[in-house]
């Protein structure tokens, strides 16, 4: 079985204007440290939308970019420019993996499941 969504990481860059961006290899730089905006923010509304695309295909198919998403959600009320660089640089990202697949082998019948207690 496997598990691919290219048509939808395709039709979201072109729908952002993301689709002819250079390439990187990583989805976030550590290096920029991403705080509180308190001025005046730059499009939330945008900036909310393509978040909220990121976050359906982190759930599906792409658990590699979860934590930069993940981090960028945190400023989606009052974004400032670093905010949209460190979202640039994810969609730069997954436009390099967009033919990238999940892939499940059949090895054994059996479905294991675990659960955290608390």
């Amino acid at each position: 079985m496997v598990l691919t969504q290219s048509h939808y990481v395709e039709k979201l860059l072109k729908k952002f204007n993301y689709f002819y961006v250079k390439l990187v290899f990583t989805p976030y730089d550590s290096s920029i440290k991403l705080k509180k905006n308190l001025s005046k923010g730059i499009s939330s509304h945008k900036y909310s939308q393509i978040i909220g695309s990121l976050l359906h295909l982190t759930n599906f198919s792409r658990p590699d970019i979860t934590y930069a998403v993940g981090k960028l959600g945190r400023y989606t009320n009052n974004p400032d420019h670093s905010h949209w660089i460190a979202l640039e640089r994810v969609f730069r990202y997954i436009k390099g993996i967009i033919n990238y697949d999940i892939h499940y082998t059949c090895f054994h019948v059996v479905i294991e499941g675990f659960s955290d207690a608390n």
